[in-house]
């Protein structure tokens, strides 16, 4: 079952810490007395919210059902994958997806646009490949972007990014059954990580930090007087330090350059008025950032209790305070899932927002720690070091927002509002300003879209424009160039790089036969060769267009965009030639290439 354990004879179990859902606490427990004979379970507490608030209220565990499984099932990643692995089973016929799954037509037209299901001549939908789809999707996290962890050539485990970021960037020590290992680099091109094992006393922890926009209100609930909002969120993490720590004792800071983890999720967030902020700096007048480590405080503390009434870990979900957020124009808190799509949990959160709160309220108030503790208001994933904190603000803050919910009644129902607006994005802002030729402005606002995604090919081909009209051509062409290598079928660069470059327009040629496209594979491969990686894939993309399972083609497309730095495109290429041919020359070179 889930410890592994299926011994009859047991008569005792000892939980470390609670397992983190009262599914997995009752399995555990499970594992004594199977027999109809009498058992003990015993759970040693850690010292975190959690496992301190049922130490503090054991009734609400005994008496409280155990919690239901929450997915998002409009997740996009999700629905792509469950469709491609429902159509290796069986074929998909038109309209069933829909039906069934609830997942439009639109869906699979993509993926039959993608050439990830082919559509057969009664119109019915088949996955066209010979391996199994199941086998490059986790059952446990949404990326397919995965890391091998070597020491010595042998892999202890797989991870994806963002876990690499957190727990093994390079310097980072990291811990495989039971023994440590020091992260002596990492290589976010190849996907490797490459550790040796040491044993040392001390720990490392990093610290990051988060950037959000709002990209689409879905819904407000109102709860009295408290509005919880609902919506999609575009979040950067920016991982750029870490810590050496002896137990709690920092020993040394150390940089990390990383680029920031970007992607888009669903959260909720809330505002805290101007006037709350007032109150509590006349409240503790020699006291500083006291409304800041209060906001932060709640934060901590809400997304603590995550677990306690929608089922997840904390890691599941992410968060961010700030005095004042530039989409609300006031102090706002936001709690966001923290996997790509969203994955339901603070969806479900908002549903049960008034039972958060409460007990959140009820955990600090139960708590003996004067200024704020781990049982509390502390976190172990705080990205910034756990300051400021503010203990009573925190109190005050979350006193405050029960408050607008109840005022004189006790019983409160929840006003849902479907908004459905989506904000402005900043490349929009950008380009207005760009065609109104207010071009200063526009390239403000381009370098901010830049420095949070340097690989953002419709920012980088606009400040190309941009400086290209300005007559500064020598850095218009280094921009293009960027922008090429992060898209290389962007249309308006493209046309920049002929301009700035004097390269000629490539005339049309007619593909009537295969011996026409071996003759322009022969060509495309001599350019690749020559090193004109820009020609060779405008010739290979003809080719592609007449002859789309031509494996040697695929892969040299592939190699092209290795050289270009563009690996996810790379594997992508190897993935369709591999599928179409493993053996040919160009697949496997481009295989030892991008594994």
């Amino acid at each position: 079952m889930e410890l592994g354990i299926n011994i009859g004879s047991l008569d005792a179990v000892i939980i470390s810490g609670y397992p983190g859902t009262m599914i997995s606490t009752w399995q555990q427990a499970g594992r004594a007395g199977r027999s109809n004979q009498k058992s003990l379970a015993v759970l040693i507490a850690f010292e975190n919210q959690l496992d301190q608030y049922f130490m503090n209220n054991p009734e609400f565990f005994f008496d409280k059902p155990h919690e239901n499984a929450i997915i998002d099932l409009t997740n996009p990643i999700l629905q792509e994958a469950h469709l491609l692995c429902a159509a290796k089973e069986l074929p998909l016929q038109r309209g069933e997806a829909e039906k069934y799954f609830s997942i439009s037509q639109n869906v699979i037209d993509e993926l039959v646009a993608k050439e990830d299901l082919h559509e057969n001549h009664k119109g019915d939908f088949m996955y066209p490949y010979d391996d199994n789809p199941a086998m490059d999707h986790s059952l446990d996290q949404i990326s397919s972007e995965e890391f091998k962890v070597m020491n010595n050539g042998m892999l202890l485990e797989t991870m994806e990014r963002s876990q690499v970021y957190r727990e093994a960037h390079e310097g980072a020590i990291l811990i495989n059954k039971g023994d440590t290992y020091v992260v002596n680099s990492v290589n976010l091109k190849s996907g490797y990580v490459n550790v040796s094992k040491e044993v040392v006393d001390y720990h490392t922890m990093v610290l990051n930090q988060t950037d959000i926009s709002i990209k689409k209100k879905l819904s407000k609930t109102k709860y009295g007087d408290l509005t919880i909002h609902f919506g999609e969120l575009t979040v950067s993490e920016d991982y750029f330090k870490y810590k050496k720590m002896h137990f709690s004792k920092a020993i040394g800071t150390y940089p990390l350059e990383l680029p920031p983890l970007k992607f888009n999720t669903k959260g909720l967030w809330f505002t805290i008025p101007k006037r709350v902020q007032d109150t509590l700096e006349d409240m503790f007048p020699n006291e500083e950032e006291v409304f800041a480590g209060g906001l932060h405080g709640a934060e901590h503390a809400l997304i603590g209790l995550f677990p306690l009434h929608t089922m997840c870990d904390r890691f599941d979900i992410g968060g961010l305070s700030t005095n004042y957020h530039e989409d609300t124009q006031e102090a706002t808190i936001f709690i966001y899932d923290g996997y790509e799509g969203g994955i339901g949990i603070c969806e479900k959160a908002v549903d049960v927002f008034i039972d958060l709160l409460n007990s959140t309220i009820d955990m600090l108030e139960n708590c003996q720690c004067k200024s704020g503790c781990p049982a509390c208001i502390y976190s172990p994933k705080c990205g910034n070091d756990n300051k400021p904190l503010h203990k009573n603000a925190t109190k005050y803050i979350l006193k405050y927002m029960s408050d607008l919910i109840s005022g004189d009644s006790e019983e409160v129902e929840a006003e849902v509002i479907i908004e459905d607006i989506e904000l402005p994005d900043e490349f929009d802002e950008a380009y207005e300003l760009y065609e109104k030729g207010n071009y200063s402005a526009s390239k403000d606002v381009l370098n901010s879209i830049i420095s949070a995604d340097n690989r953002n090919a419709r920012a980088l081909t606009l400040m190309a424009q941009i400086l290209y009209e300005q007559d500064q051509k020598d850095i218009a062409l280094v921009f293009t160039k960027k922008a090429l290598s992060a898209d290389r079928s962007n249309e308006m660069a493209n046309e920049l790089e002929v301009l700035l470059t004097n390269k000629p327009q490539k005339e049309h040629v007619e593909l009537n036969s295969l011996d026409d496209v071996d003759t322009l594979y022969e060509e495309a491969y001599d350019l690749y060769e020559q090193g004109d990686l820009a020609t060779s894939s405008e010739i290979l993309e003809e080719l592609l267009d007449f002859d789309d399972k031509n494996s040697e083609a695929l892969a040299l497309m592939g190699l092209i965009y290795y050289h270009s730095g563009i690996f996810p495109k790379a594997i992508e290429y190897y993935k369709k030639a591999s599928k179409i041919n493993k053996n040919g020359e160009m697949v496997k070179e481009l295989k030892m290439r991008v594994s």
